[in-house]
């Protein structure tokens, strides 16, 4: 009987072991079937957009996207976006989405992975439940160490939406990529599942 119970225990443990495996090795492009590449015009770098979302510019530096439908409401809520931020813009303040040089600073200060940091100061501190960012991994992305910060409340978005925010300094080039998803009373056909969103992100590569 101990031989039978060995032998099972034996067989269950490779038997997760292998579908832990296969699901570690899972591309990208497995978690995003029939996606479509899309290559930035301006600054060069490739993501892919899952099938039934579409891309729209925010600006210059910064690409948003999110589902090829009408939503109603207060309009698009959820959606997952790209800012790109030359090393000669690094100063400016409103070039890109979601960038701001002194809240980057914060951002990148933050090494231990349950720390946070909260952006309300002076006379904003009575905002700051919607203003703090928890690092919550630290993610391989193209090659490349990226953190991965999360706000449980952002501010100007609906109750029950949660943003991640991922920075990711080349030396040269700054990118912050990111998204919200969820959200209390959002219209569910503009929904994002954070598993899509988040296979969107690992899916960026620099050219």
């Amino acid at each position: 009987i101990g031989l039978i119970a060995l032998y099972y225990a034996y067989y269950s443990f490779k038997t997760q072991t292998a579908e832990t495996s296969k699901n570690d090795n899972a591309s990208v492009e497995d978690t995003l079937p029939e996606s479509k590449l899309y290559s930035d015009p301006t600054h060069g770098y490739n993501i892919l957009i899952p099938k039934g979302f579409k891309v729209e510019s925010m600006s210059v530096n910064s690409i948003q996207i999110l589902p090829d439908v009408e939503v109603s409401g207060m309009g698009p809520t959820n959606f997952i976006y790209v800012s790109a931020v030359p090393i000669d813009s690094r100063n400016e303040n409103g070039e890109a989405y979601n960038y701001n040089p002194d809240q980057f600073e914060q951002l990148i200060g933050v090494n231990t992975i349950g720390d946070s940091t909260n952006f309300a100061t002076g006379d904003i501190d009575e905002l700051a439940k919607w203003f703090n960012y928890t690092l919550v991994a630290i993610e391989n992305i193209n090659g490349a160490s990226v953190k991965n910060y999360q706000n449980s409340q952002p501010w100007e978005f609906p109750a029950g939406t949660t943003e991640n925010r991922f920075i990711w300094d080349t030396g040269e080039n700054l990118y912050i990529l990111g998204y919200y998803t969820g959200g209390e009373g959002v219209d569910p056909k503009g929904l994002i599942d954070p598993r899509t969103a988040h296979a969107v992100i690992k899916s960026f590569r620099l050219p």
